[in-house]
C-alpha cells in the first residue's frame, strides 16, 4: 500500500516505477539487516565464522545483482556463477 503497488500486480508480474520504489526500499532494509549481521561475526564461535561470512557475502552479492538489474526480480532468476560461488567458498575456507 505504501508504494501504491498491489498483490494482484505482483501476481501479474508488473515491474514499473512503483515496484522499483518498493524494491529499493526492501533492498535498503536488507542491506541494514546484513550490516547488523556483520556485527555478529566476532561474536560467533570461531569454527562458525567462515560459514556466516560466506552466507553474508553470497546474499550481499545477490542483492547487488538485484540492484544492477533495476530490481527486476520477476524476470529470469538472478543467480551467482560457479566462479563467484567458488571464490567466496575459497575465501571462507582460508578463514579457517
Amino acid at each position: 500500500q505504501r508504494f501504491g503497488y498491489s498483490c494482484q500486480e505482483l501476481r501479474l508480474g508488473i515491474v514499473d516505477s512503483r515496484f522499483r520504489r518498493l524494491m529499493a526500499f526492501e533492498t535498503a532494509r536488507a542491506r541494514e539487516y546484513y550490516s547488523r549481521a556483520r556485527n555478529l561475526l566476532p561474536l560467533t564461535e570461531k569454527s562458525g565464522r567462515p560459514a556466516l561470512w560466506a552466507m553474508m557475502e553470497l546474499y550481499g552479492l545477490l542483492l547487488r545483482k538485484i540492484v544492477c538489474r533495476g530490481f527486476d526480480v520477476i524476470g529470469p532468476p538472478i543467480c551467482l556463477s560457479r566462479a563467484e560461488k567458488a571464490s567466496i567458498a575459497a575465501r571462507a575456507y582460508l578463514m579457517r
